[in-house]
């Protein structure tokens, strides 16, 4: 359940655990497992024990495949994992109930929740540029479908109705409604509007914690956080390296962009260039990357496929690191939204685990 009061549906899974019911997935003492006399519309069965089928594909694969882990081959020291849970105010807590009811739908309320968890609301506005409008292909008409009897039912495609209604259906061009019908369409600008959020004064702490060795590495699930998070870290006298998207860009601590910098020899040389934030999308600079001489990575948000994760992860915990020092993983939580993920992420890289032969690991969250 979230601050706002709503609540995350439930996936119901049970190939990964034998203590689940093979009919309904849920355990013996939930479901529909003991009849109810008072309630003659329950699906009542009788409890079947499952079998874990993740667990056995790892059994089934031997002979056909080897598997080795990371820990196999290198001798590193254990990652340690520190969440840091921020209060939210309550006047935020009231802006995310408001904006989930007025969402058109689950998926993009979770996504506004987890933008305003950020420190953000993103908005569109309308430039006074124009350009051809695409929807038309700049000639201010587009073609609908209608009912032959009654114009006022139309469609904008067809490929969903049943066979009876495209019967009764005539195709009719009509203005388009992106440019208006003039062909040329105002281009729309998103823009981030920021609000207080107490993850940019929990980054100044992990900043000044980090700034024996210069280097930390920041990851964000949207370009807005990028943005903010490269800001703070420029303001605490950070020179800052940024990949998403947009590409690589380095900016030195006064802000300033440093054109064809290498950003990886900049970020190596540790005598001239004394403090230097890597702050990247998971998707875009958690790939390849060897950044051992950073200590700690920083996720002020996370995306929702794990692998990106698991490999943002590894681009301080791998060969050359500072076995002394250690690999430190920090989360930051804001609303539950970000917990919510955080969950996410664990019970997908369990059911990876398990795959990999690590029933142990793969049991423990």
């Amino acid at each position: 359940e979230l601050d706002s009061g709503h609540k995350f549906k439930k996936r119901l899974y049970w190939k990964d655990d034998s203590r689940r019911c093979a009919v309904c997935g849920e355990f013996e003492d939930e479901g529909y497992h003991r009849f109810d006399p008072d309630d003659p519309y329950q699906d009542f069965h009788k409890y079947e024990k499952s079998v874990n089928e993740v667990a056995y594909l790892y059994e089934r694969l031997k002979g056909l495949a080897v598997v080795k882990l990371k820990k196999d081959v290198l001798n590193l020291p254990e990652k340690r994992y520190r969440t840091v849970n921020l209060d939210a105010t309550e006047s935020l807590k009231r802006a995310a109930r408001t904006m989930l009811d007025s969402a058109p739908n689950v998926i993009t309320g979770i996504t506004w929740l987890r933008e305003l968890s950020d420190g953000f609301i993103y908005r569109d506005r309308k430039s006074d540029e124009k350009r051809p409008c695409k929807h038309c292909q700049s000639t201010g008409k587009v073609e609908e479908w209608r009912d032959r009897t009654d114009h006022s039912r139309t469609f904008k495609t067809k490929d969903l109705l049943d066979p009876e209604t495209l019967e009764c259906l005539e195709k009719y061009e009509t203005k388009c409604s992106h440019c208006n019908g003039e062909g040329e369409a105002f281009i729309d600008i998103r823009e981030a509007r920021e609000i207080p959020c107490p993850k940019e004064d929990q980054l100044k702490i992990d900043l000044q914690a980090c700034e024996e060795t210069g280097r930390i590495l920041v990851f964000a699930g949207f370009t807005g956080s990028l943005d903010r998070i490269a800001r703070v870290c420029k303001s605490e006298g950070w020179a800052v390296w940024m990949c998403d998207g947009r590409g690589h860009r380095v900016f030195d601590n006064m802000g300033n962009r440093i054109n064809k910098a290498d950003a990886i020899q900049y970020w190596k040389d540790l005598e001239r260039n004394e403090k230097v934030a890597f702050v990247a999308h998971p998707e875009s600079g958690g790939m390849s990357l060897t950044l051992t001489e950073s200590r700690m990575t920083v996720f002020w948000s996370n995306t929702n496929k794990p692998e990106y994760r698991t490999q943002a992860e590894d681009r301080t915990h791998r060969k050359g690191m500072d076995e002394n020092l250690g690999c430190e993983i920090v989360d930051y939580v804001h609303l539950n939204s970000d917990q919510r993920v955080i969950d996410l992420l664990k019970e997908n890289r369990r059911l990876e685990l398990l795959t990999l032969g690590e029933f142990t690991s793969g049991l423990e969250l």
